[in-house]
């Protein structure tokens, strides 16, 4: 069974830069697919954000995304900036509608990604639900809006983040049945900071799983135990999704040093022997 591909989400630094170079140094080390770097999602300003993924793009080994979220620039804008990308070497890109109020209609990355795929070489991702968009207005209509951005040319889809194997793999299936046939990697959110990440995952129209509300009750000011917590969780998430075959996972970092390697390295570490010897 081939190795699922490891991807990494980051967002531009507007404070403590050191965090985000921090992340960088550490991922080199561990030689992900790409590194994905956030341009206006969740309401963040651009400005600087292409800097970012120009400066990582030329000043480390690592293949570099821009994850850049349509809502807000005016018509061709968007366009402009996949191919100023393009033109300063960038290969990847990672195109989303955006959040919140968003008066894009539902096939506008389908459109999109349709004129890019029509101009440049690039590799394109595009994002998937499987719980479905939080406005979407059922899940097969979410899936149809998969298809099409499948169908205008993206090479792979990333989902929301999940935290619930059973939930992603049954996903799979619908989009399969559904006709879709781009790779599609599952998103994965370390829990280390549990109010930060129920602040996220809820901004995201996405609920933390009861166990994990019991598991860290009790924890508040203890970040050394939700930093265990979180990893124990994170990794049987991800081992259950690279027995099951999955394409390729993507790691939600959030700039927090040491979290997506630390995922990575256990996920792909041998067992202890002691480990072994009791299994046998």
């Amino acid at each position: 069974m081939p190795s699922p591909l490891w991807s990494v989400e980051l967002f531009p630094p507007r404070q403590r830069a050191e965090r985000f170079w921090r992340c960088i140094g550490q991922l080199e080390t561990q030689s992900p697919a790409f590194v994905s770097i956030t341009c206006g999602a969740l309401g963040a300003s651009r400005d600087g954000a292409f800097d970012t993924v120009r400066a990582v793009h030329s000043g480390t080994r690592l293949p570099t995304c821009a994850h850049v979220t349509l809502t807000g620039f005016p018509e061709g804008a968007g366009l402009d900036a996949v191919q100023a990308l393009h033109g300063a070497g960038l290969r990847r890109v990672m195109l989303l509608r955006g959040d919140g109020g968003s008066a894009l209609p539902p096939n506008a990355v389908a459109h999109f990604v349709d004129r890019v795929r029509q101009r440049l070489p690039i590799d394109i991702a595009v994002a998937c639900y499987p719980d479905s968009h939080p406005r979407a207005r059922s899940a097969r209509t979410d899936l149809d809006c998969l298809q099409a951005k499948c169908a205008a040319g993206a090479d792979r889809a990333v989902s929301q983040m999940v935290f619930d194997a059973d939930a992603f793999l049954r996903f799979r299936d619908r989009a399969v049945q559904h006709g879709v046939s781009v790779p599609l990697h599952a998103g994965v959110l370390p829990v280390v900071d549990f109010e930060a990440a129920d602040r996220l995952a809820r901004r995201c129209g996405v609920a933390l799983p009861a166990v994990y509300h019991r598991a860290f009750e009790g924890t508040d000011g203890r970040r050394d135990v939700q930093w265990q917590l979180g990893l124990d969780f994170a990794a049987a998430l991800c081992e259950r999704l690279v027995r099951e075959g999955v394409d390729g996972l993507h790691v939600y970092a959030l700039n927090t040093p040491g979290v997506a390697t630390a995922l990575m390295q256990r996920v792909h570490a041998p067992a202890p022997a002691t480990a072994l010897h009791a299994a046998a």
